[in-house]
C-alpha cells in the first residue's frame, strides 16, 4: 500500500472514530461498534483495492466517507447509497459502459440526497425496484458469462433484499424492528465488501488467451464484454483487441472485419495473471 493510500485509510478511520465517539454513547456498543466497523471496512478495503482497480477502490473509500457523514449529519444518512449504486453499476471500475448504467447512477444519487429513504412505504417500493433490476441484471450476465457483473448484480440483489425486508419490518413493528434491521443492513454491507473484493479475481492466462483467439471468429460485442470481464477492467479491452489475430474493426450493425494487425503475444511464464503483451498489469 502506497503512502498516499495509507494516509487516506488512516485519516478516514481516525475521522470515523471521532465521529462515532461524538455521535454515540460509548456504553452502547451495539450502536457505535457496527457503525464504526462498516465505515472502516469500506475505507480500508477501498485503499487496498485502489492499486488493482482504481475506480472500485475510490468508490469504496467514498462510500465509507459518506457512511461516516451520515453518522454525523442526519440529512446525510443515506448519502452512502448513492455512491453504493455508482459502485455496483460501474464495477469493476468507476465509469459505466452504457447510458442506462449512467441513468441508474443518476437516479441513485438523486434518491440518496432527497428525503426518499426515510419513508418506509417509498423504501419498500424502491427496494422492490432495486431487487427487480438486480435480478434481471444477474440473469443477463449469467447468460453472457460476465463474472464481475454477476458479482455486482448479486450484491445489489442481496442489499436490496435486506432493505426490502427492513422496510416491511418497520411497517409492522415500527419501534422493535429499528435496531435489528439496522444491524442486519450493516452486516450486509460488510458481506457486500467481501463479495466485491473476492469478485476481482485475477484473470488466468488460458482464459484470456482463449477469448482473444475467439474474437477473430465471432461477433465482437458479447466476447468484448467477456474479455473485459476476464481482464477485470473494461478500459484494457481495446488494447488487447489491437493485437487480435487479423485484428478487429467494428462496423455498425455488423460483426468484425480483419485489419491485418499482428497477433497478440502471450507470455505463459507468469501464471495467474493476464499476460497478453501490451496490457498494463
Amino acid at each position: 500500500m502506497s503512502w498516499l493510500r495509507l494516509l487516506v485509510a488512516v485519516v478516514g478511520v481516525a475521522g470515523g472514530v471521532v465521529v462515532d465517539s461524538w455521535a454515540f454513547d460509548m456504553d452502547q456498543p451495539l450502536q457505535w461498534l457496527p457503525d464504526l466497523a462498516v465505515g472502516v471496512v469500506l475505507i480500508v478495503a477501498g485503499a487496498a483495492l485502489a492499486a488493482r482497480v482504481r475506480g472500485t477502490g475510490v468508490l469504496l473509500i467514498a462510500t465509507g466517507m459518506a457512511w461516516f457523514a451520515g453518522t454525523a449529519l442526519p440529512e446525510a444518512t443515506y448519502w452512502h447509497r448513492g455512491v453504493l449504486v455508482h459502485l455496483l453499476v460501474s464495477y469493476a471500475g468507476m465509469r459505466s459502459v452504457s447510458r442506462s448504467g449512467w441513468l441508474l447512477v443518476g437516479v441513485g444519487y438523486a434518491a440518496a440526497v432527497v428525503p426518499f429513504w426515510r419513508d418506509d412505504a417509498t423504501s419498500l417500493v424502491a427496494g422492490s425496484i432495486a431487487l427487480a433490476v438486480s435480478a434481471a441484471g444477474l440473469h443477463r450476465t449469467r447468460r453472457r458469462r460476465q463474472h464481475t457483473r454477476q458479482v455486482a448484480c448479486g450484491v445489489g440483489a442481496g442489499l436490496a433484499t435486506v432493505v426490502l425486508l427492513a422496510a416491511v419490518a418497520h411497517l409492522i413493528w415500527p419501534v422493535e424492528a429499528a435496531l435489528p434491521s439496522l444491524l442486519a443492513y450493516e452486516a450486509a454491507l460488510v458481506v457486500a465488501v467481501g463479495a466485491l473484493w473476492a469478485g476481482l479475481r485475477p484473470a488466468g492466462v488460458t482464459a484470456v488467451t482463449d477469448l482473444v483467439v475467439e474474437l477473430g471468429h465471432i461477433r465482437s460485442d458479447p466476447l468484448r464484454d467477456a474479455l473485459a470481464d476476464a481482464l477485470g477492467d473494461p478500459r484494457r479491452t481495446d488494447r488487447v483487441l489491437a493485437g487480435v489475430p487479423g485484428g478487429l474493426r467494428r462496423r455498425r450493425g455488423r460483426g468484425a472485419e480483419p485489419t491485418g494487425r499482428r497477433p497478440a503475444e502471450v507470455d505463459e511464464s507468469r501464471p495467474g495473471r493476464s499476460s497478453v503483451r501490451g496490457v498494463a498489469a
